[in-house]
């Protein structure tokens, strides 16, 4: 071959990737050492504390722990796949002087970390009779099992 066809180099190719992910995680519950009323709220003693739950022990036991900490009570499983195409062109312009051009299609996992389930339950110990809908009563953190790996089209050019 002569001329400009061999001065051309072409790479090109294709990728395919699956992931398949199942996994558990914890609860974190403190509340769950406590009564609770039929509307949902807190059992509160004549002084207005939280009546502790007969199975929860004392503070801090091994008993109350059971309660509070659930392991592998969040399950989720996940799966994802695609086409990760790529292109290299390199022409010889001169024997010293190369041009480079490239396309690849890309992706990014999201951390482990960010995809094992975990739940997080954290409640603010206010009075049943509080109606101030500015007070935070507490909150639940949850982690996004569902995360998708991001895609990115990347190309290069050099000289």
């Amino acid at each position: 071959m002569s001329g400009a066809a061999s001065r051309l180099k072409v790479l090109t190719g294709v990728r395919f990737e699956q992931t398949d992910t199942e996994g558990t995680g914890v609860q974190f519950d403190p509340g769950a050492a406590f009564e609770r009323t039929a509307s949902g709220a807190f059992a509160r003693n004549a002084a207005g504390a939280r009546i502790r739950r007969p199975e929860a022990g004392t503070a801090g036991s091994i008993e109350e722990l059971r309660l509070v900490r659930q392991e592998r009570a969040q399950a989720a499983e996940r799966s994802y796949d695609g086409y990760y195409p790529s292109l290299h062109l390199t022409y010889a312009i001169k024997e010293n002087l190369l041009a480079r051009v490239a396309y690849a299609r890309t992706y990014g996992r999201p951390d482990l970390t960010n995809i094992i389930p975990n739940t997080s339950i954290d409640e603010t110990d206010l009075d049943e009779g509080t109606a101030d809908p500015s007070i935070l009563r507490g909150r639940i953190n949850v982690r996004n099992t569902g995360l998708r790996p991001w895609t990115g089209d990347n190309y290069d050019l050099s000289l």
